[in-house]
Order: structure tokens, then C-alpha cells, then sequence
């Protein structure tokens, strides 16, 4: 029961965290500090998936010609990559919050059902 109680709390904070997650400066600068860590082909990877060219707009405007960028380029990749993030922050919230509720639902089961008595057993004999 109490690890139950401890799964149930782990839970609960991770779903709060993840759909509590939306501060747009936060996510950006996640996504830049990720984005700036990341080699040549997995920018470019993420350009052919997302049909995006760089980071932001000031990275969008300066390299728009150049050869690096895929062609029908949408815009910068920021915004791509913010809505991915923050759907699968939300999934992952809801999803987190469902199994964490599901583990109170335990917690007061065990609770409710614990000392009860097996009503096949001799009620003479001793426990």
C-alpha cells in the first residue's frame, strides 16, 4: 500500500509537470539549447520531416537561399517543433494522470479490503 501511495505520487507530479509545461520561453529555449547540440544531418532530418528551414526567423531570413534548406520550405522550424513538443507533453500528461489515478483507485482498495475475513474458512479456527 505505501508503495502504491509512492507510485500514485510520482505519477501526479510527473502528469502535473507535463501538462503544466506550456511556458513558451521555457519550451523555446529547451528547443534552441537542443537544437544548437544537434549535427548537420539531424538538422537537416528534422528540415525534410517538418519541410522547415533553421531554428527562428532571424536564422530563417539570413539562410532562406542558401543550399541547406529543403525546398517548399514552410517557415522556421520553431514552430513545428513547439506543437510536437507540446502534444506529446500533453499525451504523456493525460496518459500519466489516467495511471495515476487508477493507482489511488489501488491505494483505497487495499485500504478498503483489507482486513477482511475469508468467508470460506472455519470461522473456529485461529488466524
Amino acid at each position: 500500500m505505501v508503495l502504491l501511495s509512492i507510485c500514485f505520487l510520482i505519477q501526479f507530479i510527473i502528469a502535473c509537470v507535463c501538462l503544466g509545461f506550456i511556458s513558451v520561453n521555457s519550451k523555446y529555449d529547451l528547443l534552441h539549447q537542443r537544437w544548437n547540440s544537434m549535427n548537420n544531418l539531424e538538422k537537416q532530418e528534422i528540415q525534410l520531416k517538418y519541410k522547415c528551414c533553421q531554428f527562428d526567423q532571424d536564422d530563417f531570413t539570413h539562410s532562406k537561399n542558401a543550399s541547406e534548406c529543403p525546398e517548399n520550405s514552410n517557415g522556421p522550424c520553431v514552430t513545428f517543433l513547439r506543437e510536437s513538443v507540446q502534444n506529446g507533453l500533453r499525451t504523456t500528461g493525460i496518459i500519466a494522470l489516467i495511471f495515476s489515478f487508477t493507482n489511488l483507485f489501488g491505494v483505497w482498495l487495499a485500504i478498503r479490503y483489507r482486513n477482511q475475513r475469508d468467508p470460506k474458512c472455519n470461522p473456529n479456527e485461529f488466524l
